[in-house]
């Protein structure tokens, strides 16, 4: 059967599920007392944005990096600060729109005391 302009033959695969780019546990090793954790650079090109979940007992601050090359040099583009939930955690709930090709993370722990943030940080296609 032919394509009449409007039924074409071709299928355009596109992708619905969202890629892990960065991940933490809160299992992981304690982040002390303003201190904190360097992830490694991921490739953020063909991303549309960027969600964030992250949770922790106390306050905590993601610094988001972009560079247009891997090797960098990185800019901070979005701080995101955590902020008090209906349950009395720290939660950053929140999406950005990449404008680098490139990523990283440092996650900041400005609590207290040590603590293991739970952050997941996932890439929507284009």
């Amino acid at each position: 059967m032919r394509g009449n302009g409007r039924n074409h033959n071709f299928v355009i695969q596109t992708r619905q599920k969202d890629d892990i780019l960065f991940s933490r546990s809160s299992d992981g090793v304690p982040i002390a007392a303003g201190e904190s954790f360097e992830f490694k650079v991921r490739r953020v090109m063909g991303y549309s944005q960027i969600r964030f979940l992250a949770i922790a007992e106390a306050g905590f601050t993601i610094h988001v990096l972009e560079a247009i090359d891997s090797g960098g040099p990185f800019v901070e583009t979005d701080t995101l600060t955590s902020a008090a939930s209906p349950g009395g955690q720290q939660v950053v709930c929140e999406n950005i729109e990449p404008c680098g090709s490139f990523m990283k993370l440092i996650l900041e722990n400005t609590g207290g005391g040590p603590q293991a943030p739970a952050l997941q940080a996932l890439g929507h296609p284009v």
